[in-house]
């Protein structure tokens, strides 16, 4: 019998050719998409896994608020990790990381490394990143050791770099050309961590890094437990260590200072810290396209309900002859459901040969660097063999029961009736599938509306014009020189240093006002900042002036404990000090105790991303604590000419290290990698959703059609035109995508205001996007119908009659 169902099922794909391929091919697309947000869901899971001690290992990360300002940074002081191993049991271990960018030269060539990490002499023993050459437990115990990664080998001394002896070798870092010595290389770490270093270095080797300070946090603290369970009673333990370490007026009355621990595994998911190592991901969208994947799958399963379902009546005789001849309903049910399961593993093969072809594209729109090779693993084989099992039920069960359900007696008496209930499931399926098709439809539309939000969002500064160019102490002597060279050329408008970028500024200090009787004090960002900051940035002032040549007298005149500022500050921190701009510029503030007399107060601008609100902000007057030159671009230059001019420049003026430089608005854009990556699978995956519901339409209609063209005939015959032909065989179709967006739109609504409020400054959902969304899917679901319903017009009805 087994030998019989099987030659009977295939009989069946072949004489019913069209309902196969779209049987087949709306399967195969929809296990493709699956297969592949299966393996973007596997990667994004897979980040620090490969830890030998992963459970283990917790960050240690700081958190502090001041006058209702909370920040929230990846970081933490030098004393965390010593004070930890000390007091409490539970850590058995650490490591921390300090990230700089440093200057590395190998005889006559210089490198410009951006991942270059000091890390304690332990990082081995609680990370398991591999030490091809080398001692792991003495490599990064020395002062001046550093060990390299291959890819770095291979830079440094071609890829035939084992054949070397490079361990021993010398590098000189740093602007004083300090001589590290090689003491080992690691294997590049995989694409899946969160840190990605190419050079480690010994912590032994800065002086100050021995010092055990709390009130400098720049440091990524990593602590290996005694047991994974250890982590909520060391949550406990912490505050009272705190509390005795911190020192009294460290924070205001109502400030705070806490420590979050997150496990290793969470970093790249679920960290909602400043100042990562890396952008991370985002657990929420792992759920969402895990949800996309099997809504995909159920949109292509319906079609096969449908399409089964309705060819129903061509099998009924084969069905009421089997039970005629002795057949059992469960010995039917097993032949329909084998059938399912011949389509789905023809679908599923193809689908592994389409989701490998695929592949690469996949991989440039998600921005990873994932294979399928977790394919060939047994537990990835059997659950491949699980999803094909359960589609096969999931597609096939339904039509199953219904065919195997006839009863023999009206079958072959010509009585089967094949409206009611079948043909009510068949329409609310068609609702379901073009419901999740709208919902991808407005919803992709929604995050490309927030994205050009964004780009177009007035930041309070010009991104577009501004180029970033790295400073060293070298350079900070000679940028007097460079700072005029620059400003020679006619596409440079104007030249500045500061800390850091506008689009990310971390720095955290304490503000508050001085002379007063209240100790109010609140948590603020800072800035270091040279002269012609304001300028070069494009920021406005709203009250005061900018920084003087007295500014600049005051700092270099006075040594480091005394030096003398000038502070400006953004509206957000006048407001929240309880002056208005005016009244700000009669005020002395202090700035964890640096007090100086405000020199003004700058409109808000936005230095971080869009996801956070304006935060108080001070901007204070100090060339020398700072590590990045912005030079901004003539309107109207070309960017190409502009970078070629002043890399002219840099050539002539510095000598010492390579010439780079990146756009502003690059970096601004990298904050909204996550968001960007979404809106470019939503609107793939929409794609998809819309084709295969199209595919089950084009099939449901060639089929109605067929069973209508006696009907079209006669009505052709007495003079029905063929638009309202069309218009009768549309009807029906164009009456459920209504339906479907009626269920669409406020689900989608929902969903994607709950999404929007990630972010402190968003678009509002607007009506005429959804109007446009729900437009599309009815447009391309009555396209879809018509050029069937316009076929069965157009034909001859002789041959129908």
């Amino acid at each position: 019998m087994i030998k019989n169902y099987l030659l009977t099922a295939l009989r069946s794909v072949r004489r019913h050719r069209l309902y196969s391929i779209i049987n087949v091919l709306g399967l195969t697309v929809g296990l493709s998409c699956a297969l592949l947000i299966i393996t973007y869901v596997y990667y994004e899971l897979q980040y620090d896994q490969f830890h030998e001690h992963k459970d283990r290992i917790v960050r240690a990360s700081l958190e502090y608020g001041e006058g209702g300002v909370v920040a929230k940074t990846a970081v933490s002081p030098t004393a965390a990790l010593p004070a930890f191993q000390r007091e409490f049991p539970e850590v058995v271990g650490g490591t921390r990381v300090y990230e700089r960018s440093r200057l590395v030269q190998r005889g006559d060539q210089s490198f410009q490394e951006e991942q270059f990490f000091f890390v304690d002499s332990t990082f081995f023993s609680v990370f398991s990143f591999p030490l091809l050459v080398g001692d792991p437990t003495t490599a990064l115990t020395a002062p001046q050791s550093v060990v390299l990664t291959t890819s770095v080998a291979e830079q440094y001394y071609g890829k035939q770099w084992e054949e070397q002896e490079i361990v021993g070798e010398t590098l000189l870092i740093g602007t004083d050309r300090t001589a590290y010595q090689i003491t080992g290389v690691m294997a590049d770490p995989p694409a899946y961590s969160h840190m990605h270093p190419r050079l480690l270095a010994s912590t032994t080797s800065l002086d100050w890094f021995q010092e055990e300070v709390w009130w400098s946090a720049n440091y990524y603290t990593y602590l290996l437990l005694n047991q994974p369970e250890a982590i909520g009673a060391l949550r406990e333990k912490i505050p009272a260590l705190l509390k005795r370490e911190i020192p009294d007026g460290f924070v205001g009355t109502d400030g705070y200072v806490k420590y979050n621990l997150l496990p290793l595994t969470d970093i790249h998911l679920r960290s909602d810290m400043d100042s990562e190592l890396e952008p991370g991901g985002d657990y929420r969208y792992v759920y969402i396209f895990s949800a996309v994947a099997l809504l995909i799958l159920l949109v292509a399963c319906i079609n096969y309900v449908n399409l089964t379902t309705a060819r129903a009546t061509h099998r009924a005789r084969e069905v009421g002859m089997r039970k005629v001849l002795g057949a059992y309903r469960r010995q039917l049910f097993g032949q329909f459901i084998g059938e399912a399961a011949i389509i789905t593993t023809l679908a599923l093969l193809a689908s592994l040969v389409l989701a490998y072809l695929l592949l690469p594209y996949f991989q440039q729109l998600a921005q990873r660097d994932f294979t399928l090779d977790y394919l060939g693993q047994p537990m990835a084989i059997g659950s491949v063999l699980v999803l094909g099992g359960l589609v096969s039920l999931l597609a096939g069960a339904y039509p199953a029961l219904v065919l195997s359900s006839f009863r023999p007696v009206q079958v072959l008496k010509g009585k089967l009736r094949t409206g009611g209930a079948g043909g009510s499931l068949r329409q609310g399926l068609v609702v379901f599938q073009f419901a999740i098709s709208t919902f991808l439809i407005i919803s992709t539309l929604i995050i490309y509306r927030q994205l050009d939000f964004i780009q177009q969002q007035k930041l309070g500064y010009d991104k577009d014009q501004l180029i970033v160019l790295p400073l060293d102490n070298i350079i900070r002597d000679q940028y007097d020189a460079l700072k005029s060279e620059l400003e020679k050329q006619s596409q440079v408008e104007a030249v500045t240093i500061a800390y850091e970028t506008l689009t990310d500024i971390r720095g955290g200090y304490a503000l508050s006002r001085a002379g007063t009787s209240d100790e109010f004090t609140m948590a603020a960002t800072g800035l270091p900042v040279g002269k012609d900051f304001l300028e070069t940035a494009g920021l406005e002032l709203v009250a005061g002036h900018d920084f003087t040549p007295a500014d600049l007298a005051a700092i270099e005149k006075d040594s480091f404990d005394t030096r003398t500022y000038g502070f400006m500050i953004n509206e957000t921190a006048a407001q929240a000090l309880g002056f208005s701009a005016e009244e700000a510029m009669q005020q002395r503030i202090t700035m964890t105790g640096r007090s100086s007399v405000l020199r003004g107060v700058v409109k808000d601008f936005h230095f971080g991303s869009l996801h956070k609100k304006i935060e108080p902000l001070i901007i204070f007057f100090d060339p020398y604590q700072t590590n990045v030159i912005l030079t901004r671009v003539t309107a109207g230059s070309s960017p190409s000419a502009a970078l070629a001019a002043i890399e002219t420049v840099w050539d002539q003026v510095i000598q010492h290290r390579p010439f780079e430089a990146t756009f502003l608005d690059d970096e601004f854009n990298a904050q909204y990698t996550v968001e960007q990556q979404a809106g470019l699978l939503f609107k793939v995956f929409a794609i998809v959703a819309v084709f295969i519901a199209c595919l089950g339409l084009f099939g449901l209609t060639a089929f109605t059609t067929v069973q209508r063209a006696k009907e079209i005939g006669i009505r052709k015959v007495l003079g029905a035109s063929v638009l309202s032909i069309v218009m009768l065989l549309s009807q029906g179709i164009t009456k459920l995508v209504l339906i479907a967006l009626l269920v669409a739109i406020p689900i989608s609504y929902y969903l994607m205001s709950r999404w929007l409020d990630g972010f402190a400054y968003h678009i509002s959902i607007p009506v005429a996007g959804l109007a446009v969304a729900s437009l599309m899917a009815l447009l391309t679901a009555w396209l879809t119908v018509s050029y069937q319903a316009t076929r069965a017009a157009t034909a001859n009805p002789v041959d129908a009659l």
